[in-house]
């Protein structure tokens, strides 16, 4: 008998299970001519250990192998290696790495920010339009009744006439904004393309000229493909989220501050390993910010830094692979922060019936530190890895907006975005207001 290919199954308890497997009369008529080891592995397999390859004919110890097949070693982070100084001679010995450079948890985490950072920049331009038409109204001496329209001008002579600031009276702005994103994460490791469709409603209350405090809640659902070392993987997001957010304006600078908490529920799907998964996560995304208000007739130019703490929370929960090992998740805790600039433009132009504005912005994000979050995997017997995502620490954001309003009624289409060297997220929104 001549053996040229041989397969095991690298686990437990080696020598019992193959030790001897081949069964001869006479040892001696068992050679190996050039043979091949074909190895596998299981959830039992033990990494970084030296496994050596047992004597598959009963009496007989000789070198076995000359060459080695890992095809059967499947599953992202997954290998073998011989270890040189044994492969020549009677005890070959073989050792199994998982070494995982990237996950994807950590990076749908990062997708989702994009999300909610999306909504919390729309929610911030009702903001500033907002606080803007305080102050016009305020600078122009108008005593606005409950549905935001000037009183009477004798109502407005009596309040001339007793030396009194003529205030401007509280309301309220319900407003709901549709909107979808497209992301695309580039890297060549693991990347993704993603959309998402969702909806943003708050409210916020117009307290006095100088302050604004209101909240909002979200819902949307993403769609992501991934590419790189998960090219056959797919994953879907549920996301809710509910935020707060104020503004209060100091003579010509305007502090703004939103947080939200979001929930993910998330479905991961794997047709390499056959593999489907559900976990979820809870992030808490914040934002403080400072614009300086220069006013030049109908034009207000705005230069803005803002500071961004984002937390990330997921719990630990397991992938069962059918034809690889397993894939255990670690419960993480991440904190991003990051630091933003940019310059906003804005017209307004009076129409024979409404308002119309125009709105630009351009600046930069900075993430500071190292940027991406980490994640602790666990495969096989003992394999443990820490993978940390590359992310784009510099990031050009720009957005534009047209805003309608006339009466208690205001509507906007806009877009915004964000882009570095290996990531594009665009979003689309429109919003409807109503002022009661």
């Amino acid at each position: 008998m001549t053996v040229i290919s041989y397969g095991i199954l690298f686990q437990d308890d080696m020598e019992e299970n193959f030790s001897g497997t081949i069964q001869a009369d006479d040892p001696a008529n068992v050679t190996f001519n050039s043979a091949t080891l074909h190895v596998h592995h299981s959830n039992s397999t033990k990494v970084n250990e030296a496994y050596v390859v047992p004597d598959l004919v009963a009496g007989k110890d000789v070198q076995q192998f000359t060459t080695l097949n890992t095809d059967g070693i499947v599953g992202y982070g997954w290998g073998a290696e011989i270890v040189e100084s044994s492969w020549n001679t009677k005890d070959q010995q073989i050792i199994f790495r998982y070494a995982p450079k990237v996950s994807s948890p950590q990076l749908v985490a990062q997708q989702q920010r994009g999300v909610i950072d999306a909504t919390q920049r729309v929610g911030a331009q009702l903001l500033n339009d907002l606080m803007f038409g305080q102050e016009a109204a305020e600078s122009e001496g108008l005593l606005l009744s409950y549905d935001g329209q000037p009183t009477s001008d004798a109502a407005k002579a009596v309040a001339d006439m007793a030396g009194v600031k003529q205030p401007v009276e509280q309301y309220g702005v319900f407003y709901a904004a549709p909107l979808h994103l497209y992301q695309n994460n580039g890297f060549e490791e693991l990347g993704y393309s993603a959309h998402t469709t969702g909806v943003l409603t708050g409210y916020n209350r117009v307290i006095s000229p100088e302050l604004i405090i209101g909240a909002n809640a979200f819902y949307g659902h993403s769609a992501l493909e991934f590419d790189g070392v998960y090219d056959q993987a797919k994953e879907s997001v549920d996301t809710f989220g509910f935020g707060v957010q104020g503004a209060y304006r100091m003579d010509d600078v305007l502090f703004s501050a939103q947080s939200t908490f979001y929930h993910t529920s998330n479905t991961y799907k794997d047709s390499s390993v056959q593999a489907k998964e559900s976990y979820t996560s809870q992030n808490l995304l914040t934002r403080v910010a400072a614009q300086y208000i220069w006013e030049l007739g109908n034009k207000t130019f705005t230069p803005e830094v803002g500071l961004s703490h984002l937390w990330h929370s997921r719990g630990a929960f397991s992938v069962d692979n059918q034809n690889a090992p397993d894939v255990r998740y670690d419960a993480v805790s991440n904190h991003q922060f990051s630091v933003d600039a940019s310059l906003g433009w804005t017209g307004t132009y009076e129409l024979e019936e409404g308002e119309l504005k125009a709105n630009v912005r351009a600046g930069l994000r900075q993430i500071l530190g190292d940027g991406g979050f980490e994640d602790i995997l666990r495969s096989g017997a003992n394999g443990v890895a820490y993978a940390t995502n590359d992310v784009d620490q510099t990031l050009a954001r720009v957005s534009a907006s047209l805003d309608y309003t006339k009466g208690n009624f205001g509507a906007s289409v806009g877009v915004l975005g964000e882009y570095g060297e290996n990531t594009t997220d665009t979003a689309f929104f429109g919003r409807m207001s109503y002022k009661f």
